[in-house]
């Protein structure tokens, strides 16, 4: 079995990232936003959007090609920086 570390993803590649959010307009704007920058074509309303029970939060599910790690990660942090943002996946 291999170690964990010996284990690469090879870019290009399909990809998928789970951002949870708060459930705000204005949040939600911002987040597709900032993956519009950093997916080609990307279309808000190709991704799924699922509410918290409490419909405070939401997670939006999106899958993508990615480039490279640099390319996940960068999309990562700007997410990570916003406010609205508690967790990406």
């Amino acid at each position: 079995m291999a170690d964990e570390k010996d284990v690469k993803i090879e870019f290009p590649c399909e990809y998928f990232i789970k951002v949870m959010m708060k459930a705000e307009d204005a949040t939600r704007s911002d987040v597709h936003e900032i993956l519009a920058k950093h997916i080609v074509n990307y279309n808000a309303k190709d991704h799924h959007t699922r509410p918290s029970s409490k419909g405070t939060f939401e997670s939006l599910t999106v899958h993508f090609w990615a480039e490279s790690e640099a390319h996940i990660m960068t999309m990562f942090g700007e997410l990570k920086e916003h406010d609205g943002v508690k967790m990406v996946l």
